[in-house]
């Protein structure tokens, strides 16, 4: 009987190496999921207001994101103002950016930036997320750093073109 249940347990632990899953997809930071948090969510958690004549939402996190060692203002943005608007793009901004501190948060967690990258302008293309991030903007202090869908070609041209 334990000769049974040790084959047993070695049979179950060699099935489960063998059905392992390959890793998530990233396509978003931390609780927020591009496409799939929903603008109910941010319900007591972040001050909304509409944008762009109602077309979307604007959300400003109470709690803050880190971007490594770096506490970041986190900004999302919900296509409609309908609770079941879905996420369209969120926006770290770290005030005073240490700017190697930055880097290295961003390359440990996506890896090397993709190609068509410039020193103050880097970018990761990840499957269906697409990552832009300014180090530094706006006169050298503060970083910003977007995530977007792939989907959103309109939006991906325009980080790509530093807007």
């Amino acid at each position: 009987m334990k000769l049974t249940l040790a084959v047993l347990a070695v049979a179950v632990a060699l099935a489960s190496l063998a059905c392992e899953r390959p890793p998530a997809e990233v396509n978003g930071v931390g609780e927020y999921v591009l496409g799939k948090t929903l603008r109910r969510d941010m319900e007591g958690k972040a001050r909304c207001e509409p944008i762009n004549d109602g077309k979307e939402t604007h959300c400003m996190v109470a709690s803050s994101i880190r971007l490594g060692a770096q506490a970041a203002q986190t900004s999302l943005y919900f296509q409609g103002t309908a609770p079941a608007s879905p996420l369209l793009e969120i926006a770290l901004t770290v005030r005073v950016c240490r700017l190697n501190d930055a880097i290295a948060a961003l390359v440990g967690a996506l890896g090397d930036p993709s190609d068509g990258s410039t020193e103050k302008l880097r970018f990761w293309r990840l499957g269906r997320m697409f990552v832009s991030a300014k180090l530094p903007a706006k006169g050298g202090i503060q970083c910003e750093v977007n995530f977007v869908t792939t989907a959103d070609k309109q939006r991906v041209a325009d980080l790509e073109a530093g807007e």
